[in-house]
């Protein structure tokens, strides 16, 4: 739970991964929400963000 704007509400990230203990929240932007419900996030979480994800230059929708 997190406030924002003076209403409380609840995050939930992306996914978990199990084998690293990390909760993992995928972005293409961020906005002041964003970054208030992060910082209140009690447990390890990542942020990956477009520019990270599109510099490890992988296509993913195509077949190897």
């Amino acid at each position: 739970k997190y406030k924002f704007e003076k209403i409380e509400r609840t995050y939930f990230p992306d996914f978990y991964l199990k084998d690293l203990d990390i909760f993992v929240e995928v972005k293409g932007y961020e906005t002041k929400k964003d970054k208030a419900k992060w910082k209140y996030f009690p447990l390890k979480l990542i942020i990956l963000r477009k520019k990270e994800i599109d510099n490890l230059n992988i296509n993913l929708f195509s077949p190897k």
